[in-house]
């Protein structure tokens, strides 16, 4: 009934039955969240502000040309920007 009421298979109900048992007999309280929370999915390529900086100006000019001197993919680099972990600069004599 109850996999049925939470549309599960009837192998996670017995899963989780069995461990709230186990945890019953320990004298542990029963707890059966989930222990992947904020630890899953892909990790985020960071971009180091200082190795930004060393990097010539005539090699940064575009996000392709920082992308490369950088090692990593334009898509990563355009997130970072729209983030606000990098910001453009552009120079209003020579726009």
């Amino acid at each position: 009934m109850l996999a049925q009421a939470y549309s599960v298979s009837i192998k996670i109900v017995s899963r989780l039955w069995s461990k709230a048992k186990a945890l019953i007999d320990n004298g542990d309280m029963v707890d059966l969240s989930c222990n992947l929370m904020k630890r899953v999915g892909r990790k985020r390529v960071e971009v180091d502000p200082d190795r930004v900086m060393q990097i010539p100006l005539r090699n940064r000019k575009s996000i392709m040309d920082l992308a490369n001197a950088l090692g990593m993919s334009k898509s990563s680099l355009h997130r970072r920007i729209k983030e606000g972990s990098l910001r453009r600069h552009s120079n209003a004599i020579k726009p």
